[in-house]
């Protein structure tokens, strides 16, 4: 072989080799000559240009854009040359020869070198690099080396002249906008037979389907080094040098060229950078009540995918509940979200978990509002599997946001064993419910007589567990024994008619709820607080009064605005079902409420025609007392009678006021009904949640300012009792707050509550009382140990 030290020098013995005649130069007309750098080919690549009759492109052969050669192709080619010009040059064969297989490469190289000719031509062949596998794969085994013409190789490398990094892209990316100065995309063949007139290039981005199907063949070399970029995570790390320590999944692959372009845009990257771009969070504080939010309200799926990729590759979230709803996510859609974080603790129960989980919960329902129901289906069926498991045992794994939860603790509670701590987990679980029972602490303005608040106590337990407690049975038959019994308490003066109002005017609005019976009164009573705080109204009077009998609509009518949503659902139960109905009817009770408090009056007075009765029906062991043809109600009553009927079921009265004053009325007295049995509630009869109906007057006004007795309270662990007395007698039903703890308290007397603070461990906890919307703070010590009691 020939070597040169200078490119001078190597010109000089081509310009001989041009115009010599010898013998042993005309037989075989190829030369093949390398550079060892992008520099000298240039150099050599001009310089042959000038000398040679004719210069061929590569690049212009091809027959399409990402067209290739096959060996015979290049070898007919340089035959032609030889036979039809003196002197030519192809150029540049040497990367075309870079892609070819051990096979081809040599079987070309042969084919040109073998080429003979009777004319004095030339055929020049200037390569770029591929010296070392020249000599390997071909030049070192020719078995006609001694014959033919020795290879030519410039052997100076000019000072500085790096290798090239060529990278084969083999998936889709659009690389357009994500090149830096010296990188240079490959998008066809053409591209890479023109690459060498481009010397500023330091970086290739190879995305032809052509080349990179035949990459595997590319070996480095002094001029090349190559690495094949599989998918956009090794692109990441190999050409952006970023490792983000996330697997890549191919069926996320469109996720992961979302993230080759933005990691373009944001230099210097990183994940948490990005997200906080993205979104106005802060990742790195791991609040990841405010990444669901995130979540939730992002663009797209790639956002989501994006947090769910900083989630799984956080250190901070390995131990806690999120990490457990992102492994569970069974898609990117807000949908699929708020299921994992409903359904996911029921794979890892843990209690610490579970109360993350609670987080997460009332965030996405109270704060974001999210439409919980389509999980309710998946979550249906899981609760299954606690069914038979004392409430107090599983409530760390309920809350109720959703129709199946809240049918789980109600059923829960009708077949409990243990009903007084269950009683006490759905206090914590379902509020509303508990509201609903607050008879023993519910405040009112008359003097109820106690055996009513009793009954009502009792009543309204019924109607949660399902079944006509004993309890309801005996105060019934009490109060209700007869028509004389039943007037006693029905006149008494310390129960108003409903229909004992005050004037309506500019100030004042009153507002007719059809059917809101007794049973209801702690409920509204609460839900009319809640509201009241954000629109600065509060109770100024609540009472339980009295309609006119029978407790039909048509008796009891009020010339004023008329909400009918309960009476019309309560009338359309076909039939009552538990637990659906007493749901439903707790959410129309909050519904009536809120729209109430929404009015613009400043006073706003509420009343109501009639109750209702759940336990009526037959199921529960109650039956049909006489056989009239013409009944009301379902049988709780027959109008226009002509005569007096008196029984220990029913009597006859004769209507106070109203539109049907002085109308005679046979009204069941007692559960049984007169002629038909019902299988929905009921109204019509005499029973006290037919007759009592509810009476608020609200007004708007200035928060009323209160104190407590003490400022520090000191409480035994092993009875942990703390009473409070208030001035003035609270508005509403005080509770205490500490930390995420909430206690409500019960009514001792007309300023003192108390509370039971369980769970607390001895210490001293800095408290707060809320009245309303007032908030006390207060101190309070948890002391251990049991009390010293003198020796004797």
């Amino acid at each position: 072989m020939l070597e040169f030290e200078n490119l001078d020098d190597l010109l000089t013995w081509l310009f001989e080799d041009i115009e010599s005649s010898k013998p042993e130069n005309r037989r075989f007309p190829v030369r093949f000559i390398f550079a060892r750098s992008r520099e000298s080919f240039v150099e050599l690549v001009d310089s042959l240009n000038k000398r040679c009759e004719v210069t061929i492109d590569l690049a212009e052969q091809l027959s399409g854009e990402d067209t290739w050669f096959t060996p015979d192709m290049l070898i007919s080619m340089f035959k032609e040359l030889s036979s039809r010009y003196a002197s030519s040059c192809v150029v540049p064969l040497s990367e075309v020869m870079r892609f070819l297989n051990e096979a081809d490469f040599s079987a070309v190289l042969r084919g040109i070198s073998e080429i003979e000719t009777r004319t004095n031509s030339r055929v020049y062949v200037p390569m770029m690099g591929l010296w070392e596998r020249f000599v390997a794969q071909f030049w070192s085994s020719y078995y006609r080396s001694s014959e033919a013409p020795q290879p030519t190789i410039l052997t100076k490398q000019p000072a500085g002249d790096a290798r090239i990094l060529l990278y084969h892209v083999l998936f889709d990316l659009e690389l357009a906008d994500l090149t830096s100065e010296g990188q240079f995309i490959v998008r066809t063949t053409n591209d890479w037979l023109r690459l060498w007139q481009n010397p500023s290039t330091t970086e290739i981005l190879c995305v032809s389907k052509t080349l990179n199907s035949l990459c595997q063949n590319f070996l480095p070399d002094n001029l090349y080094q190559s690495k094949v970029i599989e998918n956009p995570r090794a692109f990441l790390e190999h050409v952006f040098a970023i490792n983000l320590d996330m697997q890549f999944d191919p069926l996320e692959e469109h996720f992961w060229r979302e993230l080759v372009k933005d990691a373009y845009k944001f230099k210097p990257f990183s994940l948490e950078r990005l997200l906080e771009h993205k979104f106005p969070i802060r990742v790195r504080s791991t609040d990841w009540q405010t990444l669901l939010q995130a979540y939730m309200q992002a663009e797209n799926e790639y956002e989501r995918w994006l947090l769910k990729k900083y989630v799984e590759k956080s250190t901070e979230a390995e131990r806690s509940y999120i990490r457990l709803v992102f492994d569970k996510l069974e898609d990117l859609t807000p949908a699929s979200l708020v299921k994992s974080v409903f359904l996911a603790i029921f794979d890892n129960p843990d209690p610490a978990l579970a109360q993350e989980r609670k987080k997460y919960i009332t965030y996405l329902c109270d704060k974001l509002r999210v439409d919980v129901t389509p999980v309710e289906q998946s979550l249906s069926s899981t609760l299954n599997s606690l069914k038979g498991k004392p409430l107090s045992e599983k409530k760390h794994l309920l809350t109720s946001y959703t129709i199946p939860e809240k049918k789980h603790i109600l059923e829960s509670l009708s077949e409990s064993k243990e009903l007084s701590r269950d009683l006490e987990a759905a206090q914590e679980l379902y509020p509303e419910l508990h509201y609903y029972l607050g008879w023993p602490s519910v405040r009112l303005d008359n003097n109820l007589p106690p055996k009513i608040r009793e009954y009502f106590r009792f009543y309204n337990l019924s109607k949660v567990l399902d079944r006509k407690l004993p309890e309801v049975d005996h105060l019934i038959n009490e109060l209700n024994a007869n028509r004389d019994t039943f007037y006693e308490w029905y006149y008494s003066n310390d129960i108003e008619s409903s229909h004992k109002l005050p004037p309506q005017d500019e100030h004042t609005k009153i507002i007719w709820v059809d059917g809101l019976g007794a049973e209801w009164f702690p409920l509204m009573s609460y839900f009319l607080e809640e509201e009241g705080k954000n629109y600065r109204k509060s109770i100024a009077k609540g009472e339980i009064r009295k309609a006119w009998l029978p407790t039909v609509t048509d008796c009891n009518r009020f010339d004023v605005e008329k909400y009918e949503r309960l009476d019309t659902y309560v009338h359309f139960q076909n039939p009552y079902t538990y637990p659906d109905h007493i749901i439903e009817e707790i959410e129309i009770i909050r519904e009536i409420a809120a729209k109430i408090i929404a009015q613009e009056n400043n006073r706003i007075v509420i009343v109501a025609d009639h109750g209702f009765s759940f336990l009526c029906q037959k199921r529960f062991g109650e039956f049909k007392k006489l056989d009239f043809a013409e009944v009301d109600h379902d049988g709780r009553c027959i109008r226009g009678v002509q005569r007096d009927y008196v029984d220990d079921y029913y009597f006859t009265v004769k209507t106070d006021g109203g539109p049907c004053e002085n109308q005679r009325s046979v009204v069941a007295l007692k559960h049984a009904s007169l002629e038909r049995v019902p299988s929905r509630e009921v109204h019509g009869g005499a029973t006290p949640e037919e007759v009592l109906v509810c009476y608020f007057e609200i007004e708007r006004g200035k928060p009323v300012s209160y104190r407590v007795d003490k400022k520090k309270y000191e409480v035994k662990v092993h009875r942990p009792i703390i009473e409070i007395s208030f001035t003035p007698a609270p508005r509403y039903t005080p509770r205490i707050m500490v930390g995420d703890r909430k206690y409500d308290m019960r009514k001792v007397n007309e300023k003192k509550y108390e509370a039971e603070l369980k769970g607390l461990k001895p210490g001293r906890y800095e408290g707060k009382v809320e009245i309303g919307d007032v908030a006390l703070g207060i101190m309070i010590e948890i002391t251990g140990g049991f009390e010293e009691r003198e020796i004797l």
